[in-house]
């Protein structure tokens, strides 16, 4: 029983004047017998607290206090539902915020005091804050003169902010019913038996997720409140989410609630659709032979492909796996998004700090699919689960340049012959040509044969080339020193080689995201070989996609390959400037070029850009020093 209709209906009984049962159930939005129901129960609970309803024939009903002090007392202490009264602005909101979700009718605001025992200024305050929770899902406060206040929007969104404001974080309102917690577990033992039974992996989180949307269904259903869905081009699911659906909806005991066929089925399909999504990040259930390709998400997964590859330079699209894998991702994301159902990614952090370039893809994807889906920007966890997908695609043809190495030992030929095997063995993927030589060896060596040196002991002599110092045996510690540095020198190759002193700019002095744009495009165009409407193209991919990382960063591209070589700009603005929904201080214009498509160190290019872009400190570094050594330095650590 809702709590909130019971305090209302304590508000509406005055001790000096009757009301009629059919005045009660117009104001609460109840028939007259709930009323009377709602009565009985009332004097239950109010017995040996010091107030009672009496009823009059032809007159109706009123509150008579019979001790004003124990009433008080228990009102103080009791929220009519076995728990405590609101007493803080954030309990009286939350309570708010569930209770008018379990209004059917409008309620006035003076009822609302009468049940909070507050002033209007309290009341309005609270209203306030609870209207911003819901807007955040779609839902608005309706006021109507003389009728009062009540909340209208989606159902679907009125269960999903329950169930994640709420139920999520353990908290279950007395809407819920006073079996929440038994019947969710209950359920759970249920639903992980079928989810075995038909072989629907879901992960934890999804599966908690479902769970939680079963419990506010439930109360949802036997408060009322069903949904309508419309039966246009509902997408078809397997035939084992359909059996678990019902089953899970047999479990729920909604069926003596539900009233028709109809309302049965648009909640059974529902709960279908709910399931169906939530296999979200399995990756399983559908990756074998006899997953089918859908068309539309197929369409959808290429024309993704071909703009990251346009604008990342990394040719996505003969990836037949990475294809597939979008493929599968796509089919229960877009049941999510249609539908409204929310994927919680909790490696979401992880994921950026870990890898930032597929973050970056995954955000020009997002712009595609937010077109597609109806303009409403990709949730960040949906992005955050394609940059999964993304990151296995870049895994494959990673570029590793190897280099020559000098091992400068002296501890004889059979130790520095062991020190060079153990080299090959960890790091041989990174290594060409290792030289030997001892101490003596040093000052006639020609340095020029190799890329680095590695010694075993202390060099005082001046040498032309990176040192080293490593342990005899190579220890795990010493071998991850030697891959950081050596991986270190590819990332500051392809910084000179695409980048360099000459394309780094600090006197770009514009104040606008246009007037920066056109000057960084004015010095392009006059230094290197790109198309005639290179800067056209650059404006015209600003309008379509609009990458903001909240880190003070900018990374404006051409729409499409408009350059005959590669190349990166980098700007440092003296002051920062309004850049769509970001403040950046740094803009970093890179352009894909058609000469150098087979180029892997293009891969390299973008996935150090992408890794500083992501770090906010780096950017702020070079705020403060902007100096193409200082970028070079932030790049290589």
């Amino acid at each position: 029983m809702s709590s909130i209709r019971l305090r209302h209906l304590l508000g509406l009984l005055k001790t000096d004047e009757w009301s009629t049962a059919q005045q009660l159930a117009v104001q609460i939005g109840r028939s007259e017998k709930t009323v009377r129901t709602y009565i009985h129960e009332l004097n239950g609970m109010l017995e040996g607290h010091g107030a009672r309803i009496v009823s009059q024939p032809r007159c109706g009903y009123r509150l008579h206090v019979d001790d004003k002090d124990a009433f008080d007392a228990y009102l103080a202490k009791s929220a009519l539902a076995g728990g405590s009264a609101p007493q803080s602005a954030r309990e009286r909101t939350d309570y708010l915020i569930v209770g008018m979700l379990y209004l059917m009718d409008y309620v006035k605001a003076q009822d609302l005091c009468n049940v909070f025992y507050i002033s209007g200024s309290t009341l309005s305050s609270c209203l306030r804050a609870a209207e911003e929770i819901y807007a955040q899902y779609d839902l608005k406060l309706d006021r109507r003169p003389n009728h009062g206040m009540r909340v209208i929007g989606d159902e679907t969104n009125m269960r999903r902010l329950i169930a994640e404001r709420y139920v999520r974080e353990q908290i279950y309102p007395a809407e819920l019913g006073h079996d929440a917690r038994t019947f969710l577990a209950r359920l759970v033992r249920t639903a992980r038996g079928l989810l075995a039974e038909y072989d629907l992996p879901l992960t934890e989180f999804s599966f908690e997720s479902l769970m939680d949307y079963c419990v506010v269904a439930r109360s949802r259903v036997l408060a009322g409140f069903t949904l309508k869905l419309e039966n246009d081009d509902i997408p078809e699911v397997d035939g084992r989410v359909h059996e678990v659906a019902g089953r899970l909806l047999d479990a729920m005991d909604l069926t003596d609630a539900l009233c028709g066929e109809r309302v049965l089925s648009d909640e059974r399909r529902y709960l279908e659709l709910y399931l169906e999504g939530s296999r979200i990040a399995s990756f399983g259930g559908r990756n074998g032979s006899n997953f089918v390709i859908n068309e539309r998400c197929d369409r959808l997964t290429v024309e993704i492909l071909r703009l990251l590859t346009d604008e990342c330079g990394i040719n996505l699209l003969d990836n037949f796996d990475l294809r597939m894998q979008l493929n599968q991702h796509l089919a229960p994301m877009a049941i999510r998004l249609r539908y409204g159902i929310r994927a919680h990614n909790p490696l979401l952090g992880e994921i950026k700090r870990n890898y930032p370039l597929a973050c970056q893809m995954a955000i020009i994807a997002g712009e595609v699919l937010r077109r597609h889906f109806g303009g409403e920007p990709i949730p960040e966890d949906e992005l955050g689960y394609i940059a999964i997908i993304l990151q296995l695609g870049l895994e494959r043809g990673r570029l590793v340049k190897k280099h020559d190495v000098l091992i400068v030992s002296d501890l004889g030929r059979s130790s520095s012959a062991l020190l060079r095997s153990r080299l090959e063995q960890c790091l041989g993927s990174h290594i060409g040509k290792i030289y030997l030589c001892d101490r003596f060896g040093l000052e006639t060596y020609d340095f020029s044969k190799v890329d680095f040196v590695f010694t075993t002991f202390p060099i005082m002599v001046p040498v032309p080339k990176p040192v080293l110092q490593i342990g005899p045996f190579l220890d795990d510690v010493d071998a991850h020193r030697v891959e950081d540095m050596l991986r270190g020198d590819v990332t500051l190759d392809v910084v000179d080689a695409f980048v360099g002193p000459e394309r780094f700019l600090t006197d770009v002095f514009a104040t606008t995201r246009e007037g920066v744009l056109e000057e960084m495009c004015r010095r392009i165009c006059a230094h290197e070989s790109v198309d005639e409407d290179f800067t056209e193209l650059v404006f015209a991919r600003e309008k379509v996609i609009q990458v903001s990382l909240g880190t003070g960063v900018a990374l404006p591209h051409p729409y499409g390959i408009a350059s005959d070589a590669t190349f990166a700009y980098v700007a440092v603005l003296p002051c920062p400037v309004e850049w769509h929904n970001d403040s950046i201080r740094v803009a970093i214009l890179v352009s894909m070029g058609r000469t150098d498509e087979g180029d892997d160190r293009r891969r390299v290019l973008n996935e150090t850009l992408a890794r500083f872009a992501f770090d906010a400190k780096a950017i702020g570094h070079l705020a403060q020093n902007p100096t193409y050594e200082m970028f070079r330095t932030l790049l290589g650590s």
